[in-house]
């Protein structure tokens, strides 16, 4: 590999040393840490001094001997506009800044803007000047008044409480050189080297040009005279292209290889780039250089954690922070399961009180502890030492107790500074304060950074000082508007700065642009072989605009072919037409014990009769689902609750079908002894629901009336009254009927069902569907000793419908005894002897037992439309994508 220079400037002047004659200061395009690893490679003898590479404003505060603790943080001055903007006569001054305020953002987007404005003048006169030439051209502006004045504010406040930010460093330091020259005592250079692609704003131009009268001032240029080899690959997705960069980087097989060190990735100023790439690095072991992540605190899941303390006692224990708690907790795995099922059953949605008693009892006093931790007014020290002792009663890890400990002491201190230390406020306030910071607080360091990896760079970086090009460059992800985002803020918009920029030294967007074509260009001309990685799609499903306009702007003498990639391999499977189908027989016969006694539930022997995969998922792999609470109730609860008020509606009836209670005080009783689980919790809820469900108890009420008056039965037995269970060869089955009748014929067995989407009996005979309601018929005929006359299923809906079920035709009519009135072509009305339907519906069940006993269970709907559009496992399955595909293949 050739050798070359990376600045064209001479390096001869002493860098090394206590006493360095020359000194580099790095603009903000620029790794300060690069620029010394690279000195510290290129020099092998001697040391850095602590201000031999540094940026101009701690070269100025190196000259006023500011130390770091007075000079203002981001969250400091942030925090300083806040009561700054707070009294009343200022307040009342900044109606424009008022309404702005109701963004999240604003104090991050004032305090840039106040950091640009102050800077893109030298002094007050040019600021005075500015403003007269923008009212000329533009017409008074009341936001950019507004901005003038709270900078002046802030500029005063400043000094008042003796604080430093980077432009009042820069024009205290360009005073004190002017009027004094250098400070006696303070090392001084004989040259210093000014590092960046960007054009200074105006007040470090200022400082510069008061730097020149001591010492002699260098701009190097990077020198891009490589001609690189470059390739351009359109891949499907940001995802596909990183997919395979890090399969690239994990073929380097070891340290040993160090064809890693050769490679170089840029990367825009998006974190959803970011992210693709560090997932998939990170998912085929390969390291990144600079492991910190300024998104870290935001996406560590240990550090997330720590904050659900505060964020429950701010969120007044919601429910959805206390799940999060919940499930963050360490311990029995099945006992945060059992404390989100019954934060779910009853319907929480915030309030300490409700998580007391039952099965929450040692919750809620682990809640109650932390609301006693965080009162209603508190100081930031008492916020801070109360979550301190949390996390160390939760045991925590060190490295996250050390990274709390040094973010409060850090806010404490600033906020000493501020003179706020003796504010006690609302808990809220203080949680919006730390959302605040915890939003601008960088990642934590790892500790042992690692010495092997992959090198990561921002597309605003220029390139980092190397003695030898870089071998390859992957640009990764770069939008094809890259160059022209807005470089307008609240003080100075885009026009605005337009029309500075041809007087002053005001950077202007296009300018801007240039700026960072310049930067893209010596990153192309650096690097012997340069492949673009092109997306696309966007992550937001929107097509990506060509790269070609800005490939061409690079200037490479070569013309420019694009390679279609597609998809890679690994997310090509999501991007089929349909998604691959879990096999729909499963074979667990390995798992039964041959002539092992088979006893099932009639509940499961209902869900075999209706698809195999149902009974298989419900009742041997005990899937359920966790419903979050809701206005309505889930259909299952509203069954229980419905299955019970009928109850005692039943029993509190007399023979000639009369109530001696209302529905409304049957449903009382059923809330009391079947309190509904799933419902938000609220009287107004309580009482919308209730009134629904009296409006199906009345109907059912009235329905029942005629029946008794018709049919002349009693009841024998009820849900609770009886459990029937029958032994075949096969197998046993077991159930409790909802109601049993008793007829001067025989017996009548009544199913309670919440939906209207019910079998007729023709359908449950010639399919062997539903078997439920004939297995219990079965058992009545068996343990009563008398003749099961029919089935009914009585839908507790609205309309009340009792014309379901298995009915024969003698017992059919509006004559006295009669159990049902029908019509004669009704699909539920069997023209067959009652002894030939119930012995083949003891051959369907037989056969079913049989079926289970081999642990062969098959994804076979016996009704698809219905079963699958209500089925709680449908996604489990896969039926539902094999119907799909198999209606487009008709299609």
């Amino acid at each position: 590999m050739a050798t070359t220079a990376f600045w064209n400037t001479d390096l001869s002047t002493p860098l090394m040393g206590l006493r360095p004659k020359l000194w580099i200061a790095v603009g903000r395009d620029y790794s300060r840490e690069d620029v010394k690893q690279w000195i510290l490679e290129s020099h092998t003898a001697g040391g850095l001094s602590h201000f031999g590479v540094l940026s101009l404003p701690q070269l100025a505060a190196q000259i006023l001997g500011v130390p770091r603790e007075q000079i203002a943080t981001r969250s400091m001055r942030q925090e300083a506009l806040r009561l700054l903007m707070r009294p009343k006569a200022v307040h009342h001054r900044l109606p424009e800044l008022k309404r702005l305020k109701r963004q999240r953002t604003f104090f991050r987007k004032l305090d840039r803007a106040i950091q640009n404005g102050r800077s893109a003048f030298a002094h007050a006169d040019e600021a005075q000047v500015f403003s007269e030439r923008l009212r000329e051209k533009l017409g008074p502006s009341a936001l950019r008044s507004e901005l003038e004045f709270l900078g002046d504010l802030f500029q005063t406040w400043l000094e008042a409480a003796g604080l430093w930010d980077d432009p009042r460093l820069l024009e205290e330091a360009r005073k004190k050189i002017q009027e004094s020259g250098w400070p006696e005592g303070q090392p001084q250079p004989e040259k210093m080297l000014w590092i960046s692609q960007h054009r200074p704003d105006a007040r470090s131009e200022s400082f510069l040009g008061a730097c020149a009268q001591v010492f002699t001032i260098e701009r190097p240029q990077l020198l891009t005279t490589q001609k690189p080899v470059t390739t351009w690959q359109r891949w499907h997705t940001v995802d596909d292209a990183a997919e395979a960069l890090a399969e690239r980087f994990a073929s380097y097989k070891n340290q040993a290889d160090t064809d890693l060190v050769d490679d170089v990735v840029l990367i825009p100023e998006d974190p959803e780039v970011k992210r693709a790439l560090q997932r998939a690095l990170a998912l085929r072991g390969v390291p990144i250089l600079d492991p910190r992540d300024p998104l870290g605190p935001r996406k560590e899941e240990a550090l997330k954690h720590a904050l659900l303390p505060l964020q429950l006692a701010a969120s007044r224990f919601e429910r959805e922070s206390v799940v999060s708690f919940v499930r963050g907790r360490a311990g029995d795995p099945k006992l945060p399961q059992d404390y989100v099922r019954e934060i779910y059953a009853r319907g929480i949605h915030e309030g300490l009180a409700s998580y007391a008693g039952g099965k929450l009892t040692a919750l809620h006093e682990e809640l109650t502890r932390i609301a006693a931790a965080f009162k209603p007014r508190q100081r930031l020290d008492q916020i801070a030492e109360a979550h301190l002792k949390i996390l160390k009663d939760q045991k925590v890890s060190p490295r996250v107790l050390r990274f709390f400990e040094k973010f409060w002491n850090d806010w404490w201190q600033e906020w000493k500074i501020l003179g706020e230390s003796h504010r006690r406020a609302p808990f809220v306030y203080w949680w919006e304060r730390l959302r605040d910071r915890w939003d601008g607080t960088t990642g934590w360091i790892e500790p042992l950074r690692p010495t092997f990896g992959a090198r990561i760079y921002r597309s605003t970086q220029s390139p980092p000082p190397q003695s030898t090009p870089i071998r390859r460059l992957w640009v990764l992800g770069l939008p094809a508007d890259t160059l022209d985002e807005p470089v307008g803020d609240y003080w100075f918009t885009n026009r605005d700065r337009e029309i500075l920029s041809g007087e002053f030294q005001v950077l202007s967007r296009f300018e801007l642009r240039q700026e960072r074509l310049n930067i893209l260009k010596a990153w192309v001309h650096s690097s012997e072989n340069v492949c673009f990685l092109d997306n696309h799609w966007t992550t937001d499903g929107k097509e990506s605009d060509s790269l070609m306009p800005l490939l061409k702007e690079i200037d490479i003498e070569q013309e420019w072919v694009r390679e279609d990639r597609g998809s890679h391999p690994r997310w090509l499977a999501s991007l089929t037409r349909l998604p691959p189908v879990q096999p729909q027989k499963i074979d667990l016969s390995q798992n039964f014990t041959q002539g092992a006694d088979i006893r099932l539930k009639a509940g499961a022997l209902d869900d075999l009769s209706r698809c195999g995969f149902l009974a298989l998922g419900r009742h041997r792999w005990k899937c359920r689902n966790l419903e979050e609470p809701d206005i309505e109730l889930p259909p299952h609860i509203k069954g229980i609750l419905l299955h019970q008020a009928v109850e005692e509606l039943v029993r509190h009836r007399d023979g000639h079908g009369l109530f001696s209670i209302t529905s409304e005080e049957a449903l009382d009783r059923a809330w009391k002894k079947r309190a509904p689980q799933g419902l938000l919790q609220g009287l107004r809820l309580q009482g919308y629901v209730k009134k629904n469900l009296i409006e199906v108890l009345d109907s059912f009420s009235e329905d029942e009336a005629k029946y008794i008056e018709r049919a002349q039965t009693r009841v024998l037995s009820l849900e609770n009254d009886l459990k029937l269970t029958m032994k075949f060869p096969e197998g046993s089955v077991s159930g409790r009927p909802d109601r049993i009748d008793l007829h001067p014929q025989g017996v009548f067995v009544i199913d309670y069902k919440t939906s209207s989407d019910v079998p007729t009996g023709k359908r449950m005979l010639q399919d062997a569907y539903r078997l439920q309601m004939p297995f219990y018929a079965l058992a009545a005929q068996q343990h009563f000793k008398k003749a099961a006359l029919g089935l009914q299923f009585i839908c507790l809906t609205r309309k009340s419908s009792r014309s379901r079920g298995v009915f024969f035709k003698d017992l059919n009519g509006k004559q006295p005894g009669s159990l049902t009135q029908l019509m004669a072509r009704n699909a539920s009305l069997l023209d067959l002897p009652r002894e030939e339907v119930w012995s083949t519906f003891e051959t369907q069940i037989r056969e079913l037992l049989a079926k289970y006993a081999q642990g062969q269970f098959t994804t076979d709907p016996k009704d698809p439309r219905s079963e699958c559009r209500s089925c709680s496992l449908r996604d489990s399955c896969g039926r539902n994508r094999l119907t799909a595909e198999a209606e487009d293949t008709v299609s």
